[in-house]
């Protein structure tokens, strides 16, 4: 009776796992085929590097705190809150890679519904206490309009901006009282932290300029989207823009013998001169300047990819000034902020610093970039480093010890999507125009998610050409490759630009006409190796 009782328990047993090996065998295309439009977009350029700061920037900050869910600033700190400056960075970043925005749009919904009637957004929630707090903080504001264009640009979710509308009109409207004569800049010597808060300035900051200038319109953005005018918002930046670029003596931002803009004035008159490379490669990246501006663009860049070894001599790139602060700029808290922070670097920068460099016909200076990049990524654990100062700084070394860092982490993406491949997502389309740091072998981007369509782009940087292919009808507009002048769609005229919409099961191969190949616009002093 035993033995028959084994024997029975055998042939069940084996009939059961015949059954589930029946059943694995029919479900397994299902689970080893991801479903559609959940994958996150994979590159050839490191990709290596990309999984280790999705995992430890974005994945492991991801917290739910009495039912709310956000994503914290970093691994070591901040464990129960939410800040605004955070949320603007790395959407930024991450927005490329990944296909699936949802705590980003939790978080953004928050700092919405917490916004005053008179527009100012929390600097900080504490997910735990069920408090808000904004510390004179200005970029909150900008910062959070900017964290709805991008979910809105990745996703194509009208409705979020149409509930949202009225909210972010307010906070708009918080930035343009900033103006109290009406020239087009700030003049109230208010709210004076923005992204470094160990210095006090105001929103009479180049930086600060940079970041309303975007605010402004990306609402004029948002507003066409929904088939609102947006014409006021642009008329807002234009005027910003025009004044910015006046000499100093007329109010604007710029010296007679200095190639920078001035990092900022106060109302008492004080201008501080020096060159701030968060609020310069902002500007750049906004096209508060750009290269339509000659006179003040073309030495710019040249100055910039002169600097670079200097820029990127730390432990981290990349240096937030050139030779520091001066100390009597110094926060004053308690306890005191480290001196050597005053002249520290960030790694934040890079997401920003890499794109303006190869837009600028430099993309030997923007991989130089991203390698030092890479190599304090791999080197630190969790990565990356939030500040550092090394021994060769103005104020000698020091290092916040903070890791696994949101906003740094999502740096790298702003840097390789938004600069290597040429990625801009707009409300209306998706914009083309790549600018390779370096050749890659089979370099491209696969499985890339914009607007519910996945885009497969391939780019060979030798034959100055590169492939798009969709899944779905999307509206593009495609730039020649590095600095080419000319295009071809699929061997269609010669434009200067193509706007179209692709369409389903067809490759779109886009050429340059000309074969010019890293051009140095203006005279250079220094090549980076």
């Amino acid at each position: 009776m035993q033995g028959a009782r084994f024997k029975s328990h055998t042939i069940g047993s084996t009939r059961r796992c015949y059954l589930r090996l029946f059943f694995l065998m029919a479900i397994v295309p299902f689970l080893i085929s991801p479903i559609p439009g959940t994958e996150n977009a994979t590159t050839r350029y490191e990709q290596d590097v990309s999984d280790l700061l999705l995992e430890h920037g974005y994945a492991a900050n991801i917290v739910t705190v009495q039912g709310k869910r956000g994503l914290r600033a970093s691994q070591r700190s901040y464990t129960n809150s939410l800040w605004t400056r955070d949320l603007d960075y790395a959407i930024s970043g991450y927005a490329y890679p990944l296909s699936d925005l949802s705590v980003f749009r939790d978080n953004i919904t928050q700092f919405l519904t917490l916004t005053d009637a008179e527009g100012m957004v929390p600097e900080t929630i504490y997910l735990d206490r069920g408090l808000v707090e904004n510390r004179a903080s200005w970029d909150s504001m900008p910062n959070l309009i900017h964290a709805v264009y991008v979910y809105v640009a990745k996703t194509g979710d009208h409705a979020f901006y149409l509930e949202h509308r009225a909210t972010l009109e307010r906070i708009g409207m918080w930035i343009v009282r900033l103006d109290s004569n009406d020239d087009g800049l700030p003049d109230r010597d208010v709210f004076p932290f923005g992204y470094y808060d160990s210095v006090r300035n105001s929103v009479m900051h180049t930086y600060a300029l940079a970041k309303f200038y975007s605010a402004f319109r990306e609402l004029a953005a948002l507003e066409t989207y929904v088939e609102q005018d947006g014409s006021v918002w642009q008329e807002r930046a234009a005027r910003l823009r025009e004044a910015f670029h006046r000499p100093t003596t007329l109010g604007g931002y710029w010296l007679d013998d200095q190639v920078w803009p001035i990092a900022w004035r106060g109302a008492n008159g004080q201008i501080v001169s020096i060159l701030e490379t968060f609020g310069v490669f902002e500007a750049l990246r906004s096209g508060l300047i750009a290269p339509d501006d000659g006179p003040r663009y073309g030495p710019l860049v040249v100055e910039l990819q002169r600097l670079l070894p200097a820029l990127l001599d730390g432990p981290t790139p990349m240096k937030l000034t050139l030779g520091g602060y001066p100390p009597e700029v110094r926060r004053v808290v308690d306890p005191p902020v480290p001196l050597w922070m005053l002249d520290a670097s960030a790694p934040w920068i890079v997401g920003i610093a890499a794109p303006a460099y190869t837009n600028a016909g430099y993309p030997d200076a923007a991989d130089r970039t991203m390698r030092a990049y890479t190599a304090m990524a791999r080197t630190t654990y969790p990565p990356v480093v939030e500040f550092a100062a090394g021994s060769n700084a103005r104020y000698g070394a020091g290092n916040s010890a903070d890791g696994g860092r949101a906003w740094d982490s999502a740096a790298w993406f702003m840097a390789i999507y938004g600069g290597h491949y040429g990625l801009t997502m707009t409300p209306e389309a998706l914009i083309i125009r790549p600018r390779p740091y370096r050749a890659l072998q089979d370099d491209g981007v696969s499985d890339f998610t914009y607007q519910d369509t996945q885009v497969q782009l391939r780019l060979d940087m030798l034959a100055e050409e590169y492939h798009v292919h969709v899944d779905r009808p999307i509206q593009v507009v495609l730039y020649p490759m590095n600095s080419g002048s000319l295009l071809q769609v699929n061997n269609g005229p010669a434009l200067s630009q193509a706007t179209l919409t692709l369409t389903p099961d067809r490759e779109y191969r886009v050429r340059n006409v000309t074969s010019v190949r890293s051009p140095v616009r203006f005279p250079t002093r220094f090549t980076a190796r």
